[in-house]
């Protein structure tokens, strides 16, 4: 293993982490949907083979479920000093943190 990927969906609260050990490389928006209490990420409406009873339970019910954009944060911790010369810097650049109430760039 190279390098460890995680995603902070900031969930309409406005966090973005500044960790000292990992590399912020961009953001995107991903929608998840809301329904009896419980969230839903998007890909549970399609992965139906991967989705188990979580996905089942959002598909027959889809109807009543209502549908937010949150942004994602994508942050990188490379775990060999060398991985970091293999990023595919088409897809990811290792960007400053943005700042609280600043438009992020993807």
């Amino acid at each position: 293993m190279q390098w460890g990927y995680a995603l902070n969906p900031n969930n309409g609260r406005r966090i973005v982490i500044d960790t000292n050990n990992r590399d912020y490389i961009g953001s995107h928006e991903t929608t998840f949907y809301h329904l009896d209490g419980e969230w839903y990420h998007e890909i549970n409406k399609t992965a139906i083979k991967r989705g188990g009873k979580r996905g089942q339970y959002l598909r027959e019910n889809f109807h009543r479920a209502t549908a937010h954009k949150f942004k994602q944060y994508r942050y990188i911790k490379f775990l060999q000093r060398a991985a970091r010369k293999r990023l595919n810097t088409a897809l990811f650049k290792i960007q400053p943190y943005p700042k609280p109430n600043k438009p992020t760039e993807s």
